[in-house]
């Protein structure tokens, strides 16, 4: 844009000059002349430049002099330069405060008229925290406050406190100790691998942290208590009393210096220059003799003397023992083992009474080189052992016979001598100078009488009849070893004498038994053998013909039915508690002969009981008088009933028989056949009786 310049339009004013809206020139700026003392100028009132050099340019104008305390007159810009934002005032330059800006830097160092917003070290900030102070001595350093030190002046002689915080103290408190480096109290316990729970310094230690002990000599803390020393109260103490080692106290030793020994009684320990008189210094340490030495010389068991009781042996290598050793004997007078008198291995009492030999064979407290006739020589124990008697010799042991006294038998089998020969052992004969017991021939185990009179047999054989057999022979059985006799009615037998396997002429053979008669239900006899009859019979003449039936059957043509024949049916006849066939007649037919069946099962007929009656009586009446009052016609009465009676009954039977022909309508028609030849019998008799008596009578 182009301006108006002394009529002339120009791109922009020259020095001295500024644009500005002119009224003449409504629409084109013109340039206008600056004020005095303005060099150059923005507006009619804003300064740029000063046209006298002696101005100084402050706030777009020229003035003399710069405002006081607030700016500062800059002679090479000639500009009033204002304070730093950290000043609030300042002069002669603009950092050198008067005064502190509080939102800035509101703490004033007085050093270097300086404000800033904290102190710098070692300063700190005044109680108001306007302005910032030195460390009041003896702090070096120190924070928050003057007197709180976080430093001490070394020209003091003081170090920062490790238990009072901001103090310096002239000596360290306990536990802790004065770093001259770092003007401190340093606890003891920081120093890397002291072990210090007090020190004097950062080497010397006062007393140990937990588990180490102090060791004075340079004052360090070891975790292990050195050799020579002992813990006493977490103190290394040196043993004392020529002692290298020691235990619980400094002079409880356990191991000595130089040429001293260890002496231990009752848990102490003493270093001598000589052991006591039962003991032997071993490697530096007293040692007591090995009981029963009392004194000892070089080792332990090596005895000078012996304990009450024991006795001195030189020659077992200097001991002590309660029995002399083999080759001495105990010498009362001097306590002590004497040796024995060869060819003595051991004695007693005195050098020649041997109790056993180092050659030879002991005999009587003698040696000998060969043993008498009656004893044998023991060639373990090497003594004359006296052979037992009845043994005259004897070999190997002293009841190992070899030859016998008068009257005894010698048995070589056994090497014992008998006054009789052992029984059912062997038989006696007659050696070439005494009696011998003889074995018996095989294979005889024991024999009598001969050597081949068998009394018992050897394995696997059996005794019969004084011999020895394979097998018993029929009619006995093997019984441990012996043939036994079967039962006399078994003819061969197994186990035992009653066990039989096959029966004797006249018996039956019946599991395992010999019996004369088979039981009802094994009445058929099949080989001398006991057979029952076929399956649903109990009683039968054949194996397959039954004649007696079980309950609810019925006997047809010796078979047990369930049914009868037509027309026949099956009823029960309560006369022979049986079920039999038959038609409704014979049924009732049955009824009357029940009443004359009642009485007796044997013997039907009542009227046959009377007439037995009368004939005992009249036969006693006969007897006993010639004459007899007893009447025969009461006799006769009974007789021609009793005989109505028989032939109705067998009527009944011959009608039911034959309409029903089975067993056991049979047998009772058998029966009744047997009683009518009873009675007949009896009436003979009795009318041959009763005649003369009837003659008497008229």
């Amino acid at each position: 844009m182009l301006v108006l310049s002394n009529r002339s339009c120009v791109s922009s004013c020259p020095t001295g000059y500024y644009s500005t809206a002119s009224n003449l020139t409504k629409y084109t700026p013109v340039c206008q002349s600056c004020v005095a003392p303005c060099a150059t100028c923005s507006n009619a009132t804003s300064c740029l430049t000063c046209s006298n050099s002696s101005l100084f340019f402050y706030s777009q104008k020229c003035v003399g002099s710069c405002p006081l305390n607030t700016t500062v007159a800059n002679l090479t810009s000639m500009q009033c330069d204002p304070c730093t934002s950290s000043c609030s005032t300042c002069t002669n330059t603009t950092s050198t405060c008067l005064s502190c800006n509080p939102a800035v830097a509101p703490l004033f160092v007085a050093a270097n008229s300086s404000c800033v917003a904290a102190c710098p070290t070692p300063l700190v900030s005044d109680n108001n925290n306007t302005v910032c102070v030195s460390c009041q001595s003896p702090c070096s350093t120190c924070s928050l406050v003057k007197t709180n030190c976080t430093g001490c002046l070394a020209s003091t002689n003081t170090y920062l406190s490790g238990v009072t915080a901001g103090a310096c103290v002239s000596s360290c408190e306990q536990f802790y100790f004065a770093n001259a480096t770092s003007q401190k109290c340093q606890g003891c316990s920081t120093v890397v691998n002291l072990n210090c729970n007090n020190c004097f310094n950062s080497t010397y230690c006062l007393s140990c942290d937990p588990g180490y002990v102090l060791f004075t000599p340079n004052h360090s803390c070891l975790s292990n208590v050195p050799s020579g020393y002992i813990n006493i109260s977490g103190i290394a103490t040196a043993c004392t009393n020529n002692c290298t080692e020691c235990s619980n106290s400094v002079d409880n030793c356990t191991v000595c210096s130089g040429s001293y020994s260890l002496y231990t009684w009752v848990n102490a320990g003493s270093c001598l220059t000589a052991c006591p008189n039962t003991t032997i210094s071993i490697t530096n340490v007293c040692m007591n003799c090995t009981s029963p030495c009392s004194t000892c010389s070089n080792v332990l068991t090596n005895c000078t003397s012996c304990l009450t009781g024991y006795l001195y042996a030189v020659s077992s290598g200097n001991q002590c023992a309660t029995v002399c050793p083999n080759g001495t004997y105990s010498s009362v007078t001097s306590s002590s083992c004497l040796s024995c008198t060869s060819p003595c291995l051991t004695c007693l009492g005195t050098a020649t009474n041997c109790t056993s030999c180092s050659t030879g064979y002991l005999y009587n407290q003698a040696c000998l080189s060969s043993c008498p006739s009656n004893t044998m020589a023991n060639s373990v124990q090497l003594t004359c052992d006296t052979c037992v008697s009845p043994c005259l010799t004897c070999q190997n042991q002293t009841q190992n016979c070899t030859s016998c006294i008068s009257n005894y038998y010698y048995y070589s089998a056994t090497n014992r001598c008998y006054l009789a020969c052992p029984t059912n052992v062997s038989i006696a004969g007659t050696g070439t100078s005494s009696f011998i017991c003889v074995q018996c021939t095989s294979p005889c185990a024991t024999c009598s009488i001969s050597l081949t009179n068998c009394t018992s047999c050897a394995s696997n054989l059996l005794y019969f009849n004084f011999s020895c057999v394979d097998s018993c022979t029929n009619g006995y059985y093997a019984n441990a070893g012996i043939c036994s006799p079967c039962s006399n009615n078994c003819a061969t037998c197994a186990n035992q004498s009653s066990y039989c396997l096959s029966c004797s002429a006249s018996y039956k053979f019946y599991q395992n038994t010999c019996i004369t008669t088979c039981p009802v239900a094994y009445s058929i006899i099949v080989n001398g053998t006991c057979t029952g009859c076929s399956s649903g019979c109990l009683n039968c003449s054949a194996a397959d013909y039954c004649y007696q039936c079980p309950q609810s059957t019925v006997l047809i043509d010796g078979k047990c039915s369930t049914t009868c024949p037509s027309p026949l049916v099956m009823y029960y006849n309560e006369s022979t508690n049986k079920f039999v066939c038959g038609d409704v007649n014979g049924t009732q037919q049955q009824q009357i002969l029940k009443s004359s069946l009642q009485l007796s099962s044997v013997l039907p007929l009542p009227f046959t009981i009377i007439s037995s009656f009368l004939f005992v009586c009249c036969l006693m009446s006969k007897l006993q008088f010639i004459h007899t009052y007893i009447t025969g016609i009461g006799y006769s009465l009974f007789g021609c009933a009793e005989s109505g009676a028989i032939a109705y009954l067998l009527y009944i039977y011959v009608k039911n028989y034959s309409s029903s022909p089975n067993s056991d309508y049979r047998s009772q028609l058998l029966l009744l056949i047997v009683c009518v030849g009873i009675i007949v019998g009896l009436n003979t008799i009795s009318l041959l009786l009763i005649t003369p008596c009837l003659c008497s009578d008229v």
